[in-house]
């Protein structure tokens, strides 16, 4: 890599690392500083990494065969989506799914797809928990469409939500 490259990339990497407050050391003997690819990711990822969802179905209750795939699921169901773009790019134009209904709201976890109703809107809310906590109604979860750039304005309560994602097909 030539010397002028070198120069603007640590150049963007010490920039990047003072709008995200890392201290960058750059090492004598190295050719390239060790922090340069988290700089660049507190500086890109910092607020848009979501959680990932719970593993619910185990991989031994799932077989792959040249002609077809068997997923072994108890209480499941076929979801079809609105394309509102709020759950972009995970639920886009043409993606399916497969819900379960949760167990119980202590079941549920941040990172989990949740279909629920809300007077908000018309038909079922597809959205992801960012929170969960409990008050004086008991158990809720806080939402956001994964493109939006806010939480939703109200707290699910566990009777209001139909299932959770467990499989996207596209």
């Amino acid at each position: 890599m030539g010397k002028g490259i070198l120069i603007i990339l640590v150049s963007i990497a010490l920039f990047a690392s003072m709008l995200a407050g890392i201290d960058i050391a750059i090492g004598q003997n190295s050719e390239y500083p060790s922090a340069l690819p988290s700089a660049f990711s507190a500086l890109f990822f910092r607020n848009h990494e979501q959680q990932s969802p719970a593993n619910r179905i185990a991989e031994e209750n799932i077989s792959v065969f040249p002609e077809q795939v068997v997923i072994t699921l108890g209480r499941a169901s076929w979801a079809s989506y609105e394309d509102t773009n709020s759950m972009d790019p995970v639920l886009d134009d043409g993606a399916h799914g497969i819900e379960i209904p949760p167990a119980s709201g202590e079941s549920l976890k941040v990172g989990d797809i949740i279909s629920f109703s809300t007077p908000l809107a018309d038909g079922l809310v597809v959205h992801r928990i960012i929170e969960t906590g409990r008050d004086e109604q008991g158990w809720y979860a806080r939402t956001r469409g994964d493109n939006n750039p806010a939480a939703d304005p109200i707290r699910v309560r566990f009777e209001d939500i139909h299932g959770v994602l467990v499989a996207v097909i596209y």
